[in-house]
C-alpha cells in the first residue's frame, strides 16, 4: 500500500481512498505490535486523506470518524501527545455533523465523541462545544433516518445497525443516570 502511495500523484481519485485503507493497516499493526511509528504514520495519512477529500463529499464522516479515532487511540497509549483529545475531538464533531454522509456513520461518531468527553475530560482546557448528554442526544436523534419504517424487517436487521443503536442507547441510558437527568434516560429508553 505504501509503494502504490508513493508511485499516485495527489490529483488522482482514489488516493484518499488508498490513504484511508493504509491508515487502516497500519492502525491494526500497531494494535498488534505497539510501535508507535504506526500510530503516527496512520494519523498522518489519515490527515491526508481527510485533507484530500472534498467538503460534500459523503464519505467524510467515515474518514474523519477513523481520524478521531487515531488520535483517540494515541491518547490512551503511553504515546499520548498533549493535543490529542483535542484533535479527536474536532475530527469527530466535524463527523458527527457532515450533513452528507450516511447517518450510521454520524451516529457512530457521536458515540465515540461521547465515549471521549467519558473518558477524558480532565484533558480539556475549556468545555467542549457538546457535552456528552448532547453528544447522545444527537446520536439518538439519527436513530430514524437508519432504521425506519420504510425499510423492510431483514435490512433493518442485517445492516448492522441494530446492534449500534442498542449500544448507543444502553451508553446514552447510562450517562443520563449518572448525570441524575432521569426524564431524559426514560425518553431515551
Amino acid at each position: 500500500q505504501t509503494n502504490a502511495l508513493t508511485l499516485t500523484p495527489d490529483g488522482h481519485p482514489d488516493k484518499q481512498s488508498w490513504l484511508y485503507n493504509l491508515s487502516i493497516s497500519l492502525q491494526k499493526r500497531f494494535d498488534r505490535v505497539g510501535d508507535a511509528a504506526d500510530l503516527a504514520e496512520a494519523i498522518r495519512c489519515s490527515t491526508r486523506s481527510v485533507e484530500l477529500l472534498p467538503e460534500n463529499h459523503p464519505h467524510r464522516a467515515m474518514m474523519l470518524r477513523l481520524l478521531g479515532g487515531l488520535f483517540d487511540t494515541r491518547l490512551r497509549s503511553p504515546h499520548a501527545h498533549a493535543d490529542d483529545a483535542t484533535h479527536a475531538m474536532r475530527a469527530f464533531l466535524e463527523a458527527m455533523k457532515h450533513p452528507i454522509s450516511h447517518p450510521l456513520d454520524r451516529l457512530r461518531t457521536s458515540l465515540q465523541y461521547a465515549s471521549l468527553l467519558t473518558k477524558s475530560s480532565h484533558l480539556f482546557i475549556t468545555p467542549p462545544p457538546l457535552t456528552v448528554l448532547e453528544a447522545y442526544d444527537h446520536a439518538l436523534s439519527l436513530i430514524p433516518q437508519i432504521i425506519w419504517l420504510g425499510n423492510n424487517v431483514r435490512s433493518r436487521y442485517t445492516s448492522g445497525a441494530l446492534g449500534i443503536v442498542k449500544k448507543g442507547v444502553s451508553e446514552a441510558t447510562t450517562a443520563a443516570i449518572t448525570r441524575r437527568e432521569y426524564d431524559r434516560a426514560v425518553e431515551w429508553l
